[in-house]
């Protein structure tokens, strides 16, 4: 589920790095749910006020864009939620596909590069809740003009895929392969 509940607002953030945020949300929450389940995502405005700021080490007062991603999978006890931003924490086990650990906390410091922080609920049998939290800017929407006749996004040259995740590896090569060139996976 995707749902947007305010009016459209701007935040001033890198968009390549805020997909890459989503994504690694997005697959740890498929990870959670290997029977199946729901993940959803949801775009609010929240006013935060001295008293949250004082509760949430990282933030100001002020207006923010709330990113939620939440799943309906096994979710964390209290022990881990406390240490998943930490690098190199990883909660799979030896022996299976292992990540590098270093997920969530990417994560987390994209979004403080942004300005923002990031607010993680869970519990076990639960699923889990990250909140996103982006300093809401003033600006007017900025439309982007292209000419399609400009645009020339085929090629017949060889690219060097590097990525983990195979089912973004997939998408991302066929992407460019629809476009002519050749993909070349590695994770």
């Amino acid at each position: 589920d995707i749902e947007t509940v305010d009016e459209p607002t701007t935040i001033l953030a890198d968009t390549k790095q805020i997909a890459q945020v989503i994504g690694g949300l997005v697959n740890n929450a498929s990870e959670a749910m290997p029977d199946g389940g729901r993940i959803s995502i949801l775009t609010r405005i929240s006013m935060l006020d001295d008293d949250f700021c004082v509760a949430n080490k990282g933030c100001e007062p002020g207006e923010y864009v709330r990113l939620t991603v939440s799943d309906t999978g096994r979710g964390m006890d209290a022990q881990t939620v406390s240490q998943i931003f930490d690098p190199f924490f990883s909660t799979k086990q030896r022996g299976t596909e292992r990540g590098t650990g270093l997920g969530l906390s990417v994560v987390r410091g994209i979004v403080q590069q942004q300005g923002g922080f990031v607010d993680c609920f869970s519990e076990p049998g639960k699923g889990s809740t990250f909140d996103l939290y982006f300093p809401r800017i003033e600006a007017p929407a900025v439309e982007i003009e292209t000419n399609p006749e400009t645009l020339n996004l085929s090629g017949t040259e060889t690219i060097l895929l590097v990525e983990d995740v195979s089912f973004i590896a997939d998408l991302e090569r066929d992407i460019f392969e629809s476009e002519g060139y050749k993909a070349i996976i590695a994770n």
